[in-house]
């Protein structure tokens, strides 16, 4: 199997040589972080091993046996009243390794819908589904593989559109050193149909990722790296539509330049940090540079690119929130509650053994 994953590794990394950023792709909010703790840590949380349940849908080699009979609740509150909804269960099957499915709905809302006099007819809306089915199972000691199946229907006004995905993940964790590294090739895929029922068919936002993180021995840190779209070396772009700006001192026209060696490096880089604080309660933080050095505005950039939250643990449920500052226009919220079936059976439930786990149970089952 251990072969059989790193030749699919290989061949889902040449395919997304092609892939796009910036506009030019499809189903874009598979992009969409899918926790609020993965939200807080600016997407710099693919290595994180520690039994969440709620970072499974991002990368299914996360999964462990440990998380058997997990649900998942999440809310994203975007802008604009575009809203996204998901739940996910976890189930183990011992000797086979472990299952996510997971259901996530994106509302982008509604609009009026007029004739060409300007008469109001009705109203129109638009939402995405997308149905996933993941698979995790352990391939070595420290290695544990995984697979993560997408469905995406797309409506906009009445039009359709849908296409399948798949994600393709492998982790490296040491409990020891409490370090995890994880690869991911994230929507291999295509579009089944487009809106019209005609026309070319448009790529999907494939991307390349490897995540390191990283426990302090001795301090209540993790610190967090993700280099993202790995697949696409320069992921600048020259603004046709920026207006001419001239020299006061000799009238002269000032030229876009390309951007240097460390602006295109740092575009790739996404940083995070966890503190633990207790048991408990944990707080987080995470800088996107090419977050922010695409939205910011010049004379305004605030707090572009950063992202905090928090998670505590109340009786039986997990709670997270998370707050990322997309644009000066305002940052967006996102919640997500993890429990467990087996804490609401009679003697289920036990305080004390709720607590992050340094050594997880692998997907196999095996300790």
């Amino acid at each position: 199997m251990l072969r059989l994953f790193s030749t699919l590794s290989v061949a889902l990394i040449f395919n997304s040589v092609s892939g796009q950023v910036g506009g030019r792709t499809i189903f874009n909010s598979l992009q969409i972080p899918s926790s609020a703790r993965m939200s807080s840590v600016a997407g710099s949380g693919f290595a994180i091993v520690d039994n969440d349940a709620a970072l499974v849908t991002d990368n299914a080699s996360l999964m462990t046996a440990e998380m058997d009979g997990s649900c998942t609740f999440n809310f994203f509150n975007y802008f604009d009243a575009i809203d996204k909804g998901s739940f996910s269960f976890v189930k183990h099957f011992k000797d086979i390794g472990t299952f996510n499915a997971a259901f996530q709905y994106v509302d982008y809302g509604g609009a009026r819908q007029t004739d060409i006099t300007g008469t109001t007819t009705g109203s129109i809306s638009a939402n995405d589904i997308v149905m996933n089915l993941a698979y995790a199972k352990t391939l070595s000691k420290h290695i544990t593989g995984g697979v993560n199946f997408k469905f995406i229907n797309s409506n906009i006004a009445g039009y359709q559109s849908s296409g399948i995905a798949g994600d393709i993940s492998a982790t490296y964790f040491n409990p020891d050193r409490e370090l995890g590294i994880s690869l991911i090739v994230q929507n291999i895929g295509a579009q089944l149909s487009t809106y019209s029922g005609q026309g070319d068919r448009e790529p999907l936002p494939y991307e390349v990722k490897l995540g390191f993180a990283k426990k302090i021995k001795h301090a209540p840190f993790r610190l967090l790296v993700t280099l993202e779209n790995l697949q696409q070396w320069d992921l600048t772009k020259l603004n046709p539509n920026a207006p001419v700006q001239t020299n006061p001192l000799n009238g002269e026209k000032i030229v876009q330049t390309e951007a240097t060696f460390f602006d295109k490096m740092m575009r790739h880089v996404v940083f995070g940090t966890e503190i633990v604080l207790s048991k408990n309660f944990l707080i987080r933080g995470g800088f996107d540079y090419r977050q922010r050095r695409e939205m910011q505005l010049a004379a305004r950039p605030r707090m572009v690119g950063f992202n905090f939250g928090l998670s505590f643990r109340i009786n039986r449920f997990h709670l997270t929130y998370g707050r990322s500052f997309y644009h000066l226009a305002g940052g967006v919220n996102q919640f997500t509650i993890v429990t467990k079936l087996v804490y609401f059976k009679k003697g289920g439930f036990n305080p004390k053994k709720m607590k992050i786990s340094k050594k997880p149970t692998d997907s196999s089952g095996e300790s």
